[in-house]
């Protein structure tokens, strides 16, 4: 078995671990999992404009991620709650397809089959899937398949692709984008994706509430992408004035308290993945010697990242809102009103099997930043036209809850249920 062949069963294995691990925990994988399928479950009862389950009613079905979750729709009735994991499996294989397609359009046949393995052993790529970044990840590929044909010179079908990968997720526009740092021709680049980011403006004032993210740095997704883009301006001479356009831009938008700086590990992914092929033929003859270390480094951060990741301390047990169901009195109350759901995880995807509607979608933790006393968050509570709130095991509500008043209504294990009285 040669070189190439060695690397390729190496990075089968590693993925074949980590997605038998997504299949195993499901669920409880990360906040995004029960989330995602959800939205997948609420369309397959025919909810396709709105969710009544989700956000006070208000919650748009498809306000992003509509093929995958359109195809989830259709494999749904077979895999049920492995529905998200079987949509990352797909989304991977095309990943790998569609990216060596692209980079063997940028280098040579070789330096895109390793560029493209590198791609995929990035701890930032296996976060992503780790963290069932499943909309996102589809519009990558949907944003790769639009610059193969952009390079190609097909105008029409690189926009059109461009568009659906945006649709997909308005933060792929930084991956259309990102094929400046390697051929900058700004000029031809808007004949083929002004329309294409005149959708992603609408699309980022309409849905995501156009400046979300902005005014709070995070420190270290903002020290990623500076880093990523001075590493290619003082590697690659001729990315030398769009890095410096972009460490432009960044700094008058960290300036002005408008950047999403929570979003800056994403632009980061998509400077260092369309630098990959580069930073692979400037290692030149000594490639075999340097992939081998890096890919085995590479998987040792991964693991590590994966272990650290704070979603895993996040405790959330599928049974315990099953069990909830069973208790009709509680339940009976509970579809009355609308709950505010003081964590994030499975609780979106098992109670509305049960009528349960929610105030909200989740929480975040920087959320809870946002409550500086018990009457913002009671003011909170009255916008979204909450009855009870629920937690599980801790949550910072549940001090302002206390101090509030407000009776226990429910209380199972680690799950309680407060009633919010007007």
């Amino acid at each position: 078995m040669d070189f190439w062949r060695k690397l390729v069963a190496v990075s089968i294995v590693f993925y074949a671990v980590l997605f038998g691990w997504i299949f195993w925990q499901n669920l409880t994988a990360d906040t995004d999992y029960p989330y995602h399928l959800h939205r997948i479950w609420a369309l397959t009862q025919g909810y396709y404009i709105t969710d009544p389950y989700l956000s006070h009613g208000t919650e748009f079905t498809l306000k992003y991620g509509a093929i995958p979750l359109l195809l989830g729709v259709l494999i749904y009735p077979v895999f049920r709650v492995y529905t998200v994991a079987v949509l990352l499996v797909i989304a991977f294989c095309l990943l790998w397809y569609f990216s060596q397609q692209l980079f063997s359009k940028l280098a040579t046949a070789r330096i895109a089959r390793l560029a493209t393995i590198i791609v995929l052993l990035n701890p930032l790529t296996v976060m992503l899937f780790v963290t069932t970044k499943m909309p996102f990840l589809w519009g990558v590929v949907f944003g790769v398949l639009s610059l193969n044909y952009y390079l190609e010179g097909k105008r029409v079908v690189a926009a059109v692709l461009g568009a659906i990968s945006i649709i997909t997720h308005p933060l792929c526009i930084g991956l259309l984008a990102a094929i400046l740092m390697l051929r900058f021709d700004l000029k031809n680049w808007l004949k083929y994706y002004l329309p294409v980011c005149v959708l992603s403006g609408v699309q980022a004032v309409f849905f995501l509430g156009g400046s979300e993210g902005g005014g709070q740095i995070y420190l270290p997704p903002t020290l990623l992408l500076v880093s990523s883009l001075i590493t290619l301006f003082a590697t690659r001479q001729s990315s030398r004035v769009p890095c410096a356009i972009a460490l432009a831009a960044l700094a008058i938008s960290l300036a002005a308290g408008y950047a999403p700086t929570a979003y800056f590990e994403r632009m980061a992914w998509f400077v260092i993945f369309i630098s990959i092929p580069f930073y692979v033929e400037l290692v030149g003859s000594r490639l075999r010697q340097v992939v081998c270390p890096v890919s085995a480094f590479a998987m040792v951060i991964s693991v590590f990242m994966v272990c650290l990741n704070p979603t895993l301390a996040r405790a959330d047990n599928p049974e315990v809102y099953e069990n909830l169901l069973a208790e009709n009195e509680i339940l009976e109350i509970l579809t009355d009103g609308y709950v505010r759901y003081s964590g994030d995880g499975s609780a979106l995807y098992v109670l509305p099997f049960g009528g349960v509607r929610f105030s909200n979608s989740g929480v975040e933790l920087h959320e809870f930043s946002s409550y500086e006393n018990a009457a913002e968050y009671y003011d909170l509570l009255l916008s979204e036209n909450a009855s009870f709130v629920m937690v599980y095991q801790q949550s910072p509500e549940e001090n302002y809850l206390v101090e509030l008043g407000f009776p226990l209504a429910f209380s199972y294990e680690n799950l309680r249920v407060y009633q919010v009285i007007s």
